[in-house]
């Protein structure tokens, strides 16, 4: 018997959770597959740092900033998030704001 997935995409787990993606959309999972957070769901994520942070994408140009332990670091309030190497620095309204220095 064929099964069919559950999930789309899914990063590694980071602590007791992880990112996984299904129809189009992202949410937060617990070991048992379970929701962490009910109706939680964002338009894109992307693991940075080697998973320590996530660019979370609420909706189109609303990107905020996670750590791996679930915490926000930054809110998707900033049109884009980038990592400048020794940093990571949210732009939103053409100003530019360090939300996270190695």
């Amino acid at each position: 018997k064929e099964v069919s997935p559950r999930y789309h995409e899914a990063l590694p787990f980071a602590n007791d959770w992880t990112w996984v993606k299904k129809n189009e959309r992202y949410q937060r999972i617990d070991r048992k597959f379970k929701p962490l957070v009910e109706k939680e769901s964002f338009h894109d994520v992307q693991a940075v740092w080697h998973g320590a942070y996530f660019f979370v994408e609420k909706e189109v140009f609303f990107t905020g900033l996670m750590n791996s332990k679930g915490e926000w670091i930054a809110k998707p309030i900033y049109t884009f998030i980038m990592d400048e190497g020794d940093q990571l620095v949210g732009i939103k309204d053409g100003n530019r704001t360090v939300l996270v220095k190695k």
